[in-house]
């Protein structure tokens, strides 16, 4: 095969190369805030872009009829397989200490997809947030 063959050849291929790779469609995630209204759209990102979740964040602790509950919420980035979207959402974890501090229940050791206190969204007023606790025994 000539020299000449060879550049046509492989500039052919470069060609069709290039053709194939632009003619699919590459899906990008689209960004909406947060609290958007409406059902979740199919590829979309429901980002917390005006961290309103950020007054939540961090470790809070009480004190009731002798125990101590100690919980961290911490962000993360959640995707709903079902409906194809991702959210910002809160996780819990926690633990409770008796009056000793000896530890009754501690999920502080969990991953955070298997956390079992994850935030649903903002009460109507956006003073509150609504979780859910799951645990499935």
């Amino acid at each position: 095969m000539s020299k000449l063959n060879q550049l046509i050849m492989k500039n052919y291929i470069l060609f069709l190369f290039t053709l194939i790779s632009c003619s699919y469609p590459k899906a990008q995630e689209v960004i909406y805030p947060l609290e958007t209204k409406g059902f979740p759209i199919s590829g979309a990102y429901y980002k917390d872009i005006y961290n309103e979740l950020d007054p939540f964040l961090g470790t809070w602790k009480g004190t009731k009829n002798g125990k101590t509950f100690i919980i961290t919420f911490t962000k993360i980035k959640d995707y709903s397989p079902n409906d194809n979207y991702s959210k910002d959402r809160l996780v819990g974890k926690y633990k409770i200490l008796d009056s000793n501090n000896n530890i009754i229940y501690d999920t502080t050791n969990l991953s955070n997809q298997d956390s079992k206190i994850i935030s649903l969204g903002f009460t109507p007023q956006k003073k509150s947030l609504w979780f859910t606790y799951l645990d499935f025994c």
